[in-house]
């Protein structure tokens, strides 16, 4: 019999980056559901991930964390979670995100919706200092829940986590993959707009930006047999 293990998303992005320069930060953006309804019921809640929790002289826990983060126009307020899958023979059987709600952020909409049984969850994971874009996203739905004190924990049914895009980005022969005018793209001019394309009427060659454009060129297509 193979016995199952557990593997921690966060800790992932953790350790890939002590081999990188890139700082990955993870976002969760909780959207209160009733579920019978279907409808939102209540404000969505943004928290962003914080790896140290320590007590304070009082024996009270705070957040190392000098602050949130914008993403999208929207703030995120820092909290420690971690989102861990449990995989069995290959197969993932099992999605937890334990949050610890030292503000009371989450709890406060907890009471009323058996626990959070239905709210929307959605996972970005982002580089820091990117304003808008994301490496990685996945949504989940609330499908079970317990909360001890201020410690939440969610059973999420969601798709395979291993099976997702990480790094989001593809290599296209015909599109750019950058954000218009992110410091990738760098256009700096008065068009206000792109096609992200190379060639089209509104893309990179209209712009005089050939050199930035993020796609591929020199890829060859497959062909079919």
């Amino acid at each position: 019999m193979r016995v199952g293990k557990t593997i921690s998303l966060t800790a992932m992005i953790d350790n890939a980056q002590l081999d990188s320069e890139r700082v990955y930060q993870v976002l969760l953006a909780v959207t209160p559901v009733d579920r019978f309804t279907q409808q939102q019921s209540g404000d969505v809640i943004r928290i962003v991930h914080t790896t140290k929790l320590v007590s304070d002289d009082s024996g009270n826990d705070d957040i190392l964390q000098t602050g949130g983060v914008t993403f999208r126009g929207e703030y995120y307020q820092p909290a420690w979670f971690d989102l861990s899958v449990k995989e069995s023979q290959g197969d993932v059987s099992a999605v937890t995100l334990t949050i610890t709600d030292i503000t009371g952020l989450v709890r406060d909409q907890l009471d009323q919706f058996q626990g959070g049984v239905g709210f929307l969850v959605t996972m970005y994971v982002i580089l820091d200092g990117e304003g808008s874009n994301f490496e990685a996203t996945e949504k989940f739905i609330v499908t079970g829940a317990s909360v001890d004190g201020r410690n939440i924990s969610w059973t999420l049914g969601a798709n395979n986590m291993l099976a997702m895009e990480f790094p989001r980005r593809k290599q296209r022969k015909d599109f750019c993959g950058h954000k218009y005018r992110d410091k990738y793209c760098r256009y700096a001019g008065t068009m206000p707009s792109c096609d992200y394309t190379l060639v089209g009427p509104n893309g990179c060659q209209a712009h005089n930006n050939n050199l930035n454009f993020g796609g591929f060129p020199g890829i060859k297509p497959r062909g079919t047999r």
